[in-house]
């Protein structure tokens, strides 16, 4: 037991006195180690306390487990918690009580990770006492603290003071626009308000938090705070009442939702978030028959969007624009309908002279179109003896799934279908032609072979058709009072999404209308598990509202990316759009995310998501869609080197050459750092020491270039050669220092006497995590005989860490943080893993990039014996 071991520097303090034992210098007074052993609270001064509380933070967790390591360090936090807690009812400096706070603050947060019971009221209990503090930033963290639970209650009807709960809010925010806890509180705040009905509150509380963080000098702050400015102005503008007096057909509305429309539009900071609220405005005014003001807007959005300075996005609102545009150009122009039916004949647009025809677009996945259809027959065999018609145009992709349906349900009416099988769905000519980027979408062309309206659907189409074929009079189910669509909820105020694919997202399909309608089926279907995890999409989703859903999880925090049954929820709704929609649009979407999702999680050491990327990535590699295509290129790549075992030594400068190539042109972003890890690995196997480095310096330039801070990082390293080699470092000490990720500080002197394995290595390195089964073999075959591993760990992301060390319930030290940059630097860390095995004495007796090189090194150490000269290649 290491807290055995007295420390000859060591000073015992007299328990039964108040009087200090000083030292000299600025070092604390050190402790007994039977002090820390039995870890009661001594008596003693405030200078005493604190060097009791800076020894207990600087012992290594012991255990030979990790739940040993956190049952001892539980026990050790709950120590610290109750010394610092003395500490403040004691006569203090500022300094000691604000170290003492400190102590206290993170003892209670690692037993708030453990799950320690009623942590959370102490806590709370503790807030409310800091915000009496002097000390500024103290009082305002128990501030914050406490207001989570004002929040709750705000929510949960506990608390109805919601003018002064808003003031409260704002008084959080002054000061604050880098802080993202004051963000996310503030936001939650917002929405709260807005979930009890108070929508003026709380818009008026998110245009204070817009306008507090749009000049954060973080650029996600800063990014998010201009979405949610926009999304206010929409609410200040009315336009929800806006389209409601249009649909009522009250005089002027028209000018008054164009004026708004355009009020958006001058915005400066114009992008995605407001092009999707405007894109909006224009198809809902379109689908309630007011085409010209549809039109309008979509003019006025395309030449807003066309000097974009972002070139991609104002392409794809082009895009969008155009077909918007034709769609509503279409209304009292003569139409022509040419093409083959299933039966493989031409349509004979000629038979349909003098008649009143309606064209619907439509597909056998699209369920408003199947649900549509019962009155489209019943209106064709109501009319159809006085001469109305209907031509069905089918967008399927599989004219397989077409026939079946046909087959098991048959149309009267004649339906027409795209024969080139590498223009079906949306891509068409026939569905470009017409402006259709949704379905279901409706034609109605009168007897002068004139198009007299779009969008006829429901009660809309029995009208029209009563108004043409009974002399005006209205069918016998009167049509309802106008009623302006479901007004949307203000306070969604969802981060836009990063990738250009959710505009993508528009051209595809359904509307409003589709996100109301449940599967049953898929209810019933649903597995048992899936009611436990709580981030499945709801059944009876459209592939439009699945889509959406996607995007949207794209866009939560890491910390909720990495829980349990997030990826399979991403998953589980790409899945849905795959197997319900032939859009390639919408299918596309969905794939990328799912191939995102499973390999974030890969990256991270998710065994069964990786298992489950290369089965989806088989089932995807014959698919030439543009970005599946280059997707897919990314991950075999990918998949290759990081299986560059398997390869000849003879192969690996090939493979390397491939992957050089092929990253040359690509954008280097965070989800590259698994493939350069393994590229590094496979250097490594490399004997040539010259060819190696030029490697290293070819992709470390590479690497460097990338806009991710760790990737870059991490390239500049392996493109700088270090100051010492590998073998500059044998027989030299090592000195290691900083922080573990438990948050105690760490004491190299502590494994004196032992032989260390130190690791350097990160989460999202795959090798690393490759060889961590190796160095638990080695850490368990020698633990008991003086063997021990020290791991540094380079990871910036240090939840991602934690969950990690968690998950593999790695039992040995790891260093974390910052400092751990510095000490690769200081000992020329350029691949990793990088391990380095070190002796009794504290020497570098070896250093490899694999456990295999430096296992049978141990026990001759362990031995009291020197081991043999260690083969140079790795």
């Amino acid at each position: 037991d290491q807290s055995d071991s007295k420390d000859p520097t060591e000073k015992k303090v007299d328990n039964s006195s108040q009087t200090s034992a000083e030292t000299s210098g600025n070092q604390p007074p050190a402790l007994s180690s039977e002090q820390i052993k039995t870890q009661k609270v001594p008596e003693g001064s405030a200078k005493e306390l604190l060097a009791f509380i800076e020894k207990l933070s600087k012992q290594p967790p012991q255990g030979a487990t990790e739940r040993e390591a956190i049952a001892n360090l539980t026990k050790t936090q709950t120590t610290i918690n109750e010394t610092a807690t003395k500490l403040l009812t004691m006569e203090t400096t500022e300094e000691e009580r604000e170290q003492a706070i400190e102590a206290k603050l993170r003892s209670l947060a690692l037993m708030g990770r453990f799950g320690v019971e009623n942590i959370e009221e102490e806590l709370l209990a503790f807030a409310e006492t800091l915000t009496q503090e002097k000390n500024a930033t103290f009082a305002f963290l128990g501030k914050k603290i406490l207001f989570g639970t004002k929040i709750n209650n705000i929510q949960t009807g506990t608390d109805k003071k919601f003018a002064e709960f808003a003031a409260e809010t704002r008084q959080l925010l002054k000061g604050n626009k880098d802080d993202e806890d004051v963000f996310l509180i503030c936001q939650q705040a917002a929405l709260a308000l807005s979930n009890v009905g108070q929508d003026k509150l709380s818009n008026e509380l998110f245009q204070d938090i817009g306008n507090t963080f749009k000049t954060s000098e973080k650029p996600e702050l800063s990014r998010e705070a201009e979405n949610i400015l926009q999304q206010t102005l929409f609410f200040d503008l009315k336009i929800e009442e806006k389209i409601t007096a249009l649909v009522e057909e009250k005089e002027g509305a028209a000018e008054a939702l164009l004026e708004a429309v355009q009020r958006l539009l001058d915005l400066d900071s114009v992008g995605q978030a407001a092009f999707r609220n405007i894109y909006d405005v224009a198809t809902r005014c379109e689908a309630n028959n007011n085409v010209d003001l549809a039109r309008e807007i979509f003019r006025r959005i395309g030449e807003r969007f066309k000097t974009h300075a972002d070139k991609q996005l104002a392409e794809t609102i082009a895009q969008v624009v155009a077909r918007g545009e034709t769609r509503t150009t279409l209304v009292g122009k003569p139409y022509e309908i040419t093409g083959v039916t299933v039966d493989g004949n031409a349509i004979d647009w000629k038979q349909y002279k003098g008649k009143v025809v309606l064209i619907d677009f439509w597909a056998t996945w699209c369920i408003p179109c199947i649900q549509e259809l019962p009155n489209v027959i019943a209106q064709y065999k109501k009319y159809n003896e006085q001469g109305f018609e209907v031509i069905g145009i089918n967008l399927d992709d599989d004219p397989a799934r077409l026939k079946q349906f046909m087959d098991e349900a048959p149309i009267p009416w004649k339906t027409v279908v795209t024969v080139n099988e590498k223009t079906r769905g949306f891509d068409a000519p026939i569905a470009a032609k017409n402006g259709i980027d949704k379905i279901p979408f409706t034609v109605l062309v009168d007897r002068d072979g004139t198009v007299s309206a779009i969008n006829l659907r429901g009660a809309d189409l029995e009208t029209s058709l009563a108004k043409i074929f009974d002399s005006g009079e209205k069918p016998d189910a009167e049509k309802p009072a106008a009623k302006s669509p479901d007004k949307k909820d203000q306070s969604s105020y969802q981060p836009v999404a990063s990738e250009l694919t959710e505009l993508v997202a528009l051209l595809s399909c359904g509307d409003d209308n589709s996100a109301t309608q449940t599967d049953e089926k898929e209810e019933k279907d649903k597995p048992a598990e899936a009611a436990s995890n709580p981030y499945l999409a709801a059944p009876g989703l459209s592939a439009f509202d699945l889509v959406d859903y996607i995007l949207d999880m794209q866009e939560k925090p890491k910390s909720i990316r990495k829980r349990p049954g997030f990826s399979d929820a991403v998953s589980e709704a790409a899945d849905r759009v795959l197997s319900s929609t032939k859009s390639d649009k919408l299918q596309v979407i969905a794939i990328l995310g799912k191939c995102a999702i499973l390999h974030e999680r890969a990256s991270l050491g998710d065994k069964e998501a990786d298992t489950k990327l290369v089965a989806f990535l088989q089932a995807i590699k014959e698919d030439k869609r543009g970005k599946v295509a280059q997707e897919v290129q990314f991950l075999l790549i990918e998949r290759k080197v990081i299986e560059v075992d398997a390869l000849p030594l003879e192969q690996v400068t090939d493979l390397l050459a491939e992957a050089k190539k092929y990253l040359a042109n690509q954008k280097m972003t965070e989800r590259h750092l698994r493939l350069a890890s393994s590229i590094v690995h496979a250097i490594n196997r490399l004997e040539d020491d010259k060819q190696r480095e030029s490697y290293f310096t070819d992709f470390g330039t590479i690497f460097s270039k990338s806009l991710d801070k760790q990737l870059a990082q991490y390239g500049k390293k392996l493109s700088r050669k270090p100051s010492q080699s590998s073998s500059d470092l044998v027989g030299k000490p090592l000195e290691l220092t900083g922080t573990t990720a438990l948050g105690t500080e760490f004491d190299w002197k502590q494994y004196r006497g032992k032989v260390v394995l130190v690791d350097f290595w990160a989460t999202w390195c795959g090798p690393c995590r490759r060889e961590m089964p190796h160095v638990k073999a080695l850490y368990e075959k020698y633990k008991a005989k003086g063997f021990d591993v020290v791991a540094v760990s380079l990871d910036r992301d240090l939840d991602a860490l934690a969950q990690y060390l968690k998950e593999n319930n790695i039992a040995w030290t790891n260093l974390a943080g910052e400092q751990t940059q510095e000490l690769a630097k200081k000992y020329g860390v350029r691949g990793i893993p990088t391990m380095m095995l070190i002796d009794q004495t504290g020497k570098i007796i070896d250093v490899s990039h694999n456990v295999a090189k430096l296992a049978p090194q141990v026990e001759p150490l362990l031995n009291g014996k020197k081991p043999g000269k260690a083969d140079k290649s790795d």
